[in-house]
Formats: C-alpha cells, structure tokens, sequence
C-alpha cells in the first residue's frame, strides 16, 4: 500500500528478511512529510498455504524473499551484498524509479494482463496512488479490520474508507449471518 513517491524512493537497505521466522520487515516513512523512512517498520509474515516455496502471488513474504534475491542477484556483490543507496525498486541499471516511471511500469502490468482501467466515468484509475487503493481492498475483501488496514497504510485520517469504498459492504450478508447466529 505504497505512495507512489515512497516506491520511487524506497531503500533496498529498508528490507529486511528473516528465514527462520518466515517475516519480512520493512522500515517506512511515517508521513507523507517522512521522506528519510525514519517513522515506522511494517512487518509481514508468510501466508503461503503450504510450505512457503516463495511462488504464491500474495505472500507478502514470499515477494520480499524474491524481491531481496533479485536485487542480490543483479546488483551484489561476490558476498552477497548490494550497494547501500540501491533503490528497493530500481531501474534496470541501478538508479531509482521516477514517479513516472512507477506509473508506467504499472500500466506495462495492467496492459499485459489485459485489465480494463477505465472506470464508468471515464477516468484512468491507475495512477501512483494504486497500489494503496487496490492493497486496502484485497485486505478489505479478506475480511481484515479496517483498523489494522489503516494502521499498515500509515493512514492518520478517514482516508481509508474513501480506499475501500463498497468492499466492506461485499461480505455484509456473511458477517450478519454470522454474528446473528452467534447471538
């Protein structure tokens, strides 16, 4: 649920992975204002259904594992260490991201994979912010608590529901069924 700015300016260095607990963690901006990534760690464990082999799409562990070997792979050194300023998402030959940039790398996505991105106005829906709107919602859809989404975000505001929009009125008859059987 990055900003478009902080994925530009996000340090490989701020990742970190450890293999025994199956945890990535990761160091970020607080704040909109936090551009050093001073403010907060966000930590992920594995959801992989089985045996985290580092393929399942939405293991967030699993994609920081790949992402961490790629960067090792392609920028490190013989020991196995990158540079200290290597961007987490880099250009091909090191630098960082432009905020552009971000944008079209999404759109190479969204075009490869065919995904309509036109909304019934009319509109573009993918611009920097969407990684934030589209991550509240799959978490929303999952049945997270708005609260720890928010908290994950870095959200300070109501901002969120604005995010999530309709998802959490999608499982409104799974949640009633259930509540009003437990009653």
């Amino acid at each position: 649920m990055l900003r478009g700015a902080e994925a530009s300016t996000a340090l490989a260095s701020s990742l970190s992975i450890d293999l025994a607990t199956k945890r990535e963690s990761w160091w970020l901006p607080k704040s909109k204002t936090d551009v050093q990534a001073v403010g907060c760690k966000r930590t992920w464990g594995c959801v992989c259904p089985n045996a985290c082999l580092g393929k399942d799409a939405l293991c967030p562990f699993a994609a920081a594992r790949f992402l961490k070997y790629e960067l090792v792979r392609r920028f490190g050194d013989a020991q196995g260490r990158t540079p200290r300023d290597l961007p987490l998402f880099p250009t091909a030959t090191g630098t960082a991201c432009t905020r552009d940039g971000y944008v079209a790398t999404i759109t190479t996505f969204t075009d490869a994979l065919q995904l309509d991105v036109i909304d019934v106005m009319g509109r573009n829906t993918v611009g920097e912010h969407v990684w934030r709107v589209s991550g509240s919602r799959l978490l929303s859809r999952a049945g997270v608590p708005l609260t720890q989404i928010a908290l994950m975000a870095r959200w300070g505001s109501d901002i969120i529901l604005r995010y999530v929009a309709e998802t959490p009125l999608e499982t409104i008859t799974e949640s009633f069924a259930s509540s009003s059987s437990a009653a």
